[in-house]
């Protein structure tokens, strides 16, 4: 849930930047919605139950937010990096599931 507020804060900062300085060229557009999908991805692996999708949704985020954070360094980078961190955390800390064929949850 850390890394989904983390990332979330981040997008909404990075928005409010862009809208001051005016700016509204079509590619602003394309990394908002990237910032959204490693957003969603976050809150997805903050609310699922089940441990699979958690590990791989959580794993997704770091996948998409890690990059984006160093892309974006010069302005809103660290958040996405401390958001990515957080989400890679947490796929380590969720053991991954059992493979004996008993169900998951």
């Amino acid at each position: 849930m850390a890394a989904a507020a983390v990332a979330g804060l981040t997008t909404a900062v990075y928005l409010a930047i862009i809208r001051e300085q005016g700016n509204v060229e079509p590619g602003i557009f394309v990394w908002a919605g990237i910032m959204l999908v490693g957003t969603a991805l976050a809150l997805a692996a903050a609310l699922v139950q089940d441990r699979r999708d958690v590990r791989w949704a959580a794993l997704g985020a770091a996948v998409v937010l890690g990059p984006l954070g160093l892309i974006s360094i010069l302005s809103v980078g660290l958040g996405f990096l401390i958001a990515a961190g957080l989400a890679l955390a947490a796929f380590f800390a969720i053991p991954p599931p059992e493979r004996d064929g008993t169900p998951v949850g």
